[in-house]
């Protein structure tokens, strides 16, 4: 992030955020809007991309509030420090709910879909999201393998590999 560090007294940004100052919220959205539409746009259906933008500020909003630390995350590096990660969790979270879906059945050549194979696949964008988020119990092995066996699962999480790519040149992240 490029906010500089709050000098004695002054409360983080995370702490702004979390205590729902608007101005400190705008502020995180402006700066990253174009960062979660970068990924949004390789995920989601062109007529949902800015519904899922929005959504994902909600969502990132909640999770700071809420106080979610980070799976692994340095205690030490503070509130602020987070809060690029809490943004990319949200955005994995929200992006998957809204996959561009079809029916395996329909044959459509139109724009990248996700194409549900069975009850399994259908709930994969979700569990693939919660695993690179941490938020899977146990190792998530189960997932590793219906994406390791299946064309379009693998298919459909190189999609959100690649958007995740995208989402971290956006942000300037390395």
């Amino acid at each position: 992030m490029e906010t500089g560090a709050p000098t004695a007294g002054e409360p983080s940004l995370a702490e702004l955020i979390r205590a729902g100052d608007l101005d400190a919220i705008a502020g995180f959205q402006v700066t990253h809007v174009e960062q979660v539409r970068s990924y949004c746009e390789i995920v989601c259906a062109a007529d949902r991309v800015q519904e899922a933008c929005d959504d994902v500020f909600l969502e990132f909003v909640g999770r700071v509030r809420e106080g979610d630390a980070i799976p692994g995350a340095d205690a030490a590096l503070g509130g602020d420090a987070q809060l690029d990660e809490l943004l990319l969790q949200a955005t994995r979270s929200v992006s998957a709910a809204r996959l561009q879906r079809r029916p395996a059945s329909t044959g459509s050549r139109r724009a990248p879909r996700f194409e549900v194979q069975d009850a399994s696949c259908a709930v994969m964008p979700e569990l693939v999201a919660a695993a690179a988020n941490g938020e899977l119990r146990g190792d998530g092995e189960a997932v590793r393998a219906h994406v390791a066996s299946c064309p379009a699962c693998k298919a459909m999480t190189a999609r959100l590999q690649r958007a995740e790519r995208a989402f971290l040149r956006s942000g300037g992240w390395s």
